[in-house]
């Protein structure tokens, strides 16, 4: 225990990085917990380490926002420097993703868009952070997401701190640029925020190699490991938004911080967390993968464990013919997972229905409801809720023997040069025996075995636009943009291309408004969207183009502005 200034009272260290260690003090005048960043005293010997600890200061006394940690004073002390900065009481990212592992993507995108409102702050100031990583986010006990450590961060037009050609930031969160040895902008940020956003659905950062070089190596040839591959969960208006931002060349991501929260804020409007609600989930036991409605608390893990149980079960009286105890119990299981089931589809149609008009869904059901088991496992019919357990074990040991019959007979009868008996197949009688708006949810999902559809070339769809494209932007010339579908398109009832799928456009013209002889321009054409069986289908539209009404004016079309597109040729399967 040190006195510090007299106003400082040492508690304890609770971290240390390369330039400093962090110690907890309580302010003995204004009666509160500070952290108190002290500049190591051999590092003092290097001033490019001296230089950066007063940079980090000078960075952190211009910013004043909820969602970056606040700098109190900045006192030379004897031969070092100290930073007493706003003391955090709560966890970092880091740690919350070693407690759940993934997270769902409603809390993920909550946490993610409080971080972007305080990194945009910063580049308004002029301020890049250049290393952005879990670590170097904590949340607090009210719910806001802080971004600490500006220990290496860049000041627009200001001295460099490093030299030409060398990395700085932590490999796993380093941008191409960055490991190219350049200086970055405020795109660095969004590839890191991108890697961040990635790890905390995943529970992993997309690029990770035996050796540091691999890692780099990978960066700037590969492409990330599909998020779908990871986390099914997760809808594709989600990973569109983050495969923007990891685009390896910088002039294709997202041209902003707020670009990129406008997009998050599109795809799940209202869905998104409050403060409270994010600590709240946090620290509840309800973050496995797959939870589809946050806010009702309906953990698809615990479905998945119980459809996946009894489908165990039901393998088992099939292979062993076990007592009608052990029939009875795996019937009982079935029916408890079956009710969980119907509870979570109508909790998933209640929240589409109160979604208020204008804010476009992440995805359809089939993509955030659970689904039950195959129906060869686990057959039932309108009505099996209402048997009592031994009912169902005479229909399960019925259904058995049924089949075991049929096999027999399709064995005896089917031959080289005899056409096979048709029968109809069990599939569809159980679906007979469905509800209608249960029998459409699994058409639907099963798309697939309906065979191909032609596309209904020539139709309008209204598209809206995920990102802001501005005229201030010439790189961004020849570069691809997203949007959504703002409605679904069907074929005979049956829906081809789904409300919120993935459209892609590029950016056809260009003229910023530095341009002394010309008005400012942005201009774009859209090219194709995603239909339900991740085929592209073409999409013509006209040349969208903006022009400033006088010489030097910005112009820009914002995120959420709708467009018109004509599907053209294409089958769907």
């Amino acid at each position: 225990m040190n006195s510090f200034e007299n106003q400082y009272t040492l508690i304890g260290k609770i971290g240390e990085g390369g330039m400093g260690t962090v110690y907890v003090a309580n302010d003995t005048m204004l009666d509160r917990k500070v952290a108190i960043k002290q500049l190591k005293k051999s590092s003092t010997e290097d001033d490019g380490l001296t230089d950066r600890f007063q940079q980090e200061a000078l960075a952190l006394a211009k910013l004043n926002h909820p969602n970056i940690t606040h700098l109190y004073s900045f006192i030379p002390k004897e031969d070092t420097y100290w930073m007493v900065m706003e003391y955090v009481e709560g966890k970092t990212l880091e740690e919350w993703i070693k407690i759940h592992g993934k997270l769902s993507y409603v809390l993920a995108a909550s946490i993610v868009v409080q971080m972007l409102e305080g990194l945009q702050h910063a580049h308004k100031k002029g301020i890049i952070h250049r290393d952005i990583k879990p670590a170097n986010a904590i949340v607090n006990e009210d719910g806001e997401v802080k971004v600490m450590d500006f220990g290496i961060a860049r000041m627009r037009n200001a001295q460099r701190m490093t030299r030409h050609g060398k990395s700085v930031g932590t490999l796993e969160y380093m941008s191409p640029e960055q490991i190219q040895g350049k200086e970055g902008d405020e795109r660095t940020d969004i590839y890191a925020v991108g890697i961040l956003f990635y790890e905390l659905l995943c529970g992993t950062p997309p690029f990770q190699a035996d050796t540091d070089y691999q890692t780099m190596k990978d960066k700037l040839e590969k492409d990330p490991i599909p998020i779908h591959e990871l986390n099914q969960s997760v809808p594709h208006s989600i990973q569109s938004i983050i495969s923007k931002a990891l685009e390896r060349k910088p002039e294709q991501r997202y041209s902003s911080t707020g670009d990129f929260k406008a997009a998050i804020e599109l795809a799940l409007g209202k869905a998104l967390l409050s403060h409270a609600d994010v600590i709240k989930y946090l620290e509840s036991s309800q973050m496995a993968e797959g939870v589809s409605d946050i806010k009702k608390g309906t953990s698809s893990s615990l479905l998945s464990s119980i459809n996946a149980n009894s489908k165990h079960w039901l393998a088992t009286i099939k292979k062993h013919s076990l007592k009608p105890f052990g029939l009875l119990a795996a019937s009982l299981l079935l029916c408890i997972g079956l009710l969980i089931w119907n509870f979570s589809d109508d909790t998933s149609k209640e929240k589409q229905d109160s979604t208020s008009q204008g804010v476009l869904q992440v995805d359809n059901a089939s993509d955030i409801v659970y689904e039950p088991s195959d129906k060869n496992n686990n057959s039932t019919s309108s009505n099996s809720l209402d048997e009592s357990p031994n009912e169902m074990y005479q229909r399960i040991s019925k259904q058995q023997n049924s089949d075991e019959s049929n096999n027999k007979t399709q064995e005896n009868t089917t031959s080289k040069k005899e056409t096979p008996i048709k029968k109809k197949p069990k599939e569809i009688v159980e679906e007979e025996n469905e509800p209608k708006a249960e029998r459409n949810k699994i058409e639907e999902r099963n798309y697939t075995s309906q065979g191909p559809v032609e596309v209904p070339a020539g139709k309008s769809i209204r598209v809206v636009l995920s990102e802001t494209i501005s005229s201030e932007n010439p790189d961004q010339d020849g570069s691809f943009i997203t949007l959504t579908c703002a409605e679904s398109v069907e074929v005979k009832g049956r829906i081809i291309i789904k409300k919120g799928a993935l459209v892609v456009g590029k950016i056809v013209d260009v003229i910023p408004s530095s341009n002394s002889r010309k008005k400012a321009l942005i201009g774009f054409v859209i090219h194709k969207v995603r239909a339900v069986d991740g085929s592209e289908v073409k999409l013509r539209s006209e040349r969208f183009r903006l022009f400033a009404d006088q010489p030097g004016t910005a112009v820009s079309y914002k995120a959420g502005q709708s467009f018109t597109a004509t599907l053209g040729r294409g089958q769907v399967r």
